[in-house]
């Protein structure tokens, strides 16, 4: 009785071992890398020193704003320590210029809550400068 389990144990063993295993593309695995990169780059605590809209810097007297970065994506927008938005983006950092689509998961600011924003984007270990289209726009380029 014991010698018929262990036969089909083995038997299900060599079925399921026979299944074919789809590869991975190599531009798959380099994409996946250069996404863990930027994030790398992106994760943690980012100051907000200059915000331009329609060509023009807006005025952000004494305003402290910052974007807290996790490495999976997520994403709080703090003012003067307070969290006022938080969301999660998904990046492409193998296009040229690198993509950023944005998404405002909760906020207190207008128009952001469940709202798209496409973007792009460029990251150092020091700076991040990120452009994007009103909801519902084409990506800038």
């Amino acid at each position: 009785m014991t010698s018929g389990r262990f036969a089909c144990l083995v038997l299900g063993c060599l079925i399921i071992g026979a299944t074919p295993v789809t590869p991975i593309a190599a531009d798959d695995v380099a994409r996946e890398q250069a996404i863990r990169d930027d994030r790398e780059l992106m994760a943690g605590e980012w100051r907000v020193v200059a915000v331009v809209r329609d060509g023009r810097r807006m005025d952000r007297s004494g305003m402290v704003v910052t974007v807290v970065n996790g490495i999976d994506g997520q994403w709080h927008l703090l003012s003067e320590g307070l969290k006022i938005a938080e969301g999660f983006n998904g990046i492409d950092p193998t296009t040229t210029p690198k993509t950023l689509d944005l998404v405002g998961v909760q906020a207190s600011v207008d128009g952001l809550r469940g709202r798209q924003y496409l973007g792009i984007y460029e990251v150092t270990a020091t700076t991040r400068r990120m452009c994007f289209a009103p909801a519902g726009q084409p990506r800038p380029d």
